[in-house]
Parts: structure tokens; C-alpha cells; sequence
């Protein structure tokens, strides 16, 4: 298994094809991918997602940013997960971020996540990063005990925080300090 952490601001955008971008795309859009990301609220086509994630991919590609990263996961060639990140922007706030891990769900339970996981927060703490908040839904066991691994502590439950569907979830609050 040859796994590539892959991060964008060293990267031309040359080195990412559009299958590539393609792969990426399909796997935020995967239904097992979404039944655990209530961000996603609108689920465009494929050319829309293409055309957002290219224009997302262009701007972040070979510029430094202390505020964002996004890593990409390829496997044997193969694009199969991503981790990005980005800084609060409250002036209060501005030691901490939030952090992301997604991996297609055929690929999960390989050491994939963590190692996308340790990687991004090397790289935030890298970037003067103080604290790293993760919030997920909290019946999402498996992302929990990613966020366990990785040395995220648990910080609480927000009781029906997320509306999932028209189903109101609870989520579990984690963090992890630098």
C-alpha cells in the first residue's frame, strides 16, 4: 500500500488531473459521507461541485495561507480522502481552527483518516494554530474514536444541536490544544 499525503500549497496544479478533482467530488458526495456531514445542505451536480472545487483548488494551490490547508490522500494513484482546515476569523479566536477529515468509505479502517488526521495537525500547529476544534454528530462512533486516536479530548454534548434531515441529532463537541 503506498499512501501519498499529498498538501496543496506545494503542489502545481498540473499534478492533480481532473479525474482526479472528479474522485474528490464523488467522495463528498457519497451517501455514506453525507449522512454524517450536515454542512453539506445543498447537493449540486457534479459540473457544479467540479466547477466550486476547481476554483477552491486554484486559489489554495502553491500559495502560502496560514489560515487554510487542505491535504489530499491518494492511495496506489488513486485519490481516496482529504483533510482540510482553516483558522477562526474572530480576532479572539484567531489561535484556533477547525479541522476535517473525509475518506471514502471503501477505504475507511486502513489508517487512512489518522494519517490524514496527524498530518493536518502537524501542519496547523505548524501554522501558530493553538487549538483545534472538531464537532461531530455524536452517534458517529467511528469519527469518534478517530478524534480519540489523534489526542482530541471531548469537551461536551450539544443535546439536538444539528438538524440532519428533519431528525435533531446531538453533537459531540471535541478539541485538541497545541
Amino acid at each position: 500500500m503506498a499512501l501519498e499525503i499529498l498538501d496543496v500549497e506545494k503542489m502545481r496544479r498540473e499534478e492533480v488531473s481532473n479525474e482526479d478533482m472528479r474522485r474528490l467530488n464523488e467522495i463528498a458526495a457519497h451517501p455514506e459521507i453525507r449522512k454524517w456531514c450536515p454542512m453539506y445542505r445543498d447537493n449540486p451536480d457534479m459540473e457544479t461541485r467540479m466547477k466550486r472545487s476547481v476554483e477552491m483548488f486554484d486559489q489554495r494551490c502553491s500559495v502560502k495561507d496560514d489560515n487554510n490547508f487542505l491535504l489530499l490522500a491518494r492511495l496506489d494513484g488513486e485519490m481516496v480522502g482529504y483533510a482540510q482546515g482553516h483558522r477562526f476569523s474572530m480576532p479572539y479566536e484567531d489561535h484556533v481552527g477547525d479541522i476535517e477529515v473525509i475518506v471514502h468509505p471503501e477505504y475507511q479502517r486502513r489508517g487512512i483518516g489518522y494519517e490524514l488526521l496527524k498530518a493536518g495537525v502537524n501542519l496547523m500547529r505548524d501554522k501558530g494554530f493553538k487549538r483545534l476544534e472538531w464537532n461531530v454528530l455524536a452517534d458517529n462512533e467511528a469519527n469518534r474514536k478517530l478524534l480519540e486516536k489523534g489526542g482530541f479530548q471531548l469537551e461536551g454534548i450539544k443535546r439536538k444541536a444539528v438538524n440532519m434531515h428533519g431528525e435533531l441529532k446531538d453533537e459531540a463537541l471535541y478539541a485538541l490544544l497545541l
